[in-house]
């Protein structure tokens, strides 16, 4: 009911997609426990594909905005553990930035 009530999608439709993105989330490709979350532009209600629900969340955090999205893989390049500067110290003894 929900499938169709709030995303115009049948049972088979959500199992046929399911199987074309092999049982997988279409963003990270990793394999669930838990039923794929099934994701839609808000602004114009289209179903776009099938989540786990870490990437689910995620797109949702960065309110969709494709340019925050491409800001923080920019700064997570620019950050790369292996190039960036270490933090030394324990957590209580850091002082805030």
């Amino acid at each position: 009911y929900e499938l169709r009530h709030y995303y115009g999608l049948s049972e088979a439709d959500y199992l046929s997609m399911a199987n074309i993105q092999g049982g997988v989330c279409a963003i990270c490709k990793l394999p669930t426990v838990r039923p794929l979350y099934v994701d839609h532009c808000h602004k114009s209600n289209t179903f776009r594909g099938l989540l786990c629900g870490k990437c689910n969340s995620a797109i949702g955090l960065f309110d969709e905005n494709i340019n925050r999205i491409n800001s923080s893989i920019l700064y997570l390049e620019n950050h790369n553990p292996e190039t960036s500067k270490k933090i030394t110290g324990t957590p209580k003894s850091r002082k805030k930035l």
